[in-house]
């Protein structure tokens, strides 16, 4: 009896496994077929970490005291698969970022200086450490003092002039 009865809970193990995955919910796309960047970024948990840039960074680490905390985190701008950090505009010691890290919370994945983007736009989102533009995800393709360069999903650059 007992020779049968593993087999039969290890069955019903695997099957309530495989229900539990299949729940049948299906997406609605689209009218045009396709998944913007906005609709990814929105749907996904915000892990953004908020704070000011100590003084404790190099050539290949990035120190940020999170709002709130007292301790600041030291991170590595190299992730484990080779690549490096995404960091949009300056590393400054006490400018404000938006950041998002990985390699289980070692490494910066991407950082925007918060402190340069308010001198260009008034509102804005930030989600996942991504720059978020009248209801757009934009990719940041330059950020400094005096230039801010954003990419829509559409592929059209946008030059936003520094506010006066």
């Amino acid at each position: 009896m007992m020779k049968h009865f593993l087999p039969f809970v290890m069955s019903l193990l695997l099957l309530s496994g495989l229900m539990s995955a299949c729940t049948g919910h299906k997406t609605s796309p689209r009218e045009d077929g396709q998944d913007s960047l906005s609709d990814t970024v929105a749907a996904q948990h915000d892990t953004t970490i908020y704070g000011v840039a100590t003084e404790d960074f190099g050539m290949s680490t990035f120190s940020l005291l999170p709002e709130g905390a007292s301790e600041a985190l030291a991170l590595t701008r190299d992730h484990s698969d080779g690549s490096s950090a995404i960091i949009c505009g300056d590393l400054t010691p006490d400018h404000r970022y938006a950041i998002t890290t990985c390699d289980g919370g070692e490494a910066l994945l991407r950082a925007i200086n918060l402190t340069q983007l308010g001198r260009h736009v008034k509102t804005y989102a930030i989600s996942n450490a991504r720059l978020i533009l009248e209801g757009d995800t934009v990719e940041i393709a330059t950020l400094s003092d005096d230039s801010l360069v954003v990419v829509g999903a559409d592929g059209q650059r946008r030059i936003v002039a520094p506010r006066v």
